[in-house]
């Protein structure tokens, strides 16, 4: 990828200490993209207060309560920030957890490059701002949950519907809220001027 130094993104990442922190930095940087590595919750928040973050990979020291408060904080100073969380493997209960709260993916311990390459691109390529109402135009499986949440409806509703997993569901529609900018299906429609049916 080239691109000049100005116009590289910047993505955070905080490590959990151990070795594969560096393996997951150089990986990053090989795709072209600009790398800041925090060893610890606190300093990657103080970073994020003043320094321009396109992408954050949340891979905080276990146990996974500090990968969760970084998402939250995170997400408290820049709504439209896209967090990368990585997880033990079969984590189920944190993996759901942090696509609730905001993460647009969760990869397992440790990622391969191509996993985490394919995540890191997804991500700022989702995220980039586009213009209003809209960060970024949505895919056509956007738009048909988009149409459903907007009718009310639930994402195992929505899964059972179009025939799709209720943690895809979820992905999709945490997209549409940071694609929107918002946090919540109630702010969604205000943006976009409809009017949520009540569920």
């Amino acid at each position: 990828m080239d691109m000049c130094e100005s116009q590289k993104k910047r993505v955070f990442y905080v490590g959990d200490g151990a070795a594969n922190d560096a393996c997951v930095a150089e990986i990053v940087e090989e795709a072209g993209f600009e790398t800041r590595c925090f060893e610890g919750v606190r300093d990657c928040l103080c970073a994020l207060k003043s320094q321009r973050c396109d992408l954050l990979i949340d891979n905080a020291a276990r146990p996974a309560e500090e990968g969760m408060k970084l998402l939250a904080e995170a997400g408290a100073l820049h709504a439209d920030l896209p967090v990368i969380m990585l997880v033990e493997p079969n984590d189920v209960v944190t993996t759901v957890r942090a696509m609730k709260a905001g993460a647009c993916d969760c990869l397992e311990r440790p990622p391969t490059p191509a996993q985490l390459h394919a995540a890191v691109e997804d991500a700022l390529e989702a995220y980039e701002p586009q213009g209003s109402p809209l960060r970024a135009p949505l895919s056509p499986m956007e738009k048909r949950v988009l149409e459903l949440v907007l009718q009310g409806r639930t994402s195992s509703e929505i899964a059972a519907l179009l025939k799709r997993s209720r943690r895809t569901i979820e992905v999709h529609r945490r997209h549409l809220m940071r694609k929107a900018g918002v946090r919540n299906v109630v702010q969604l429609a205000h943006k976009l001027g409809a009017n949520p049916r009540p569920g």
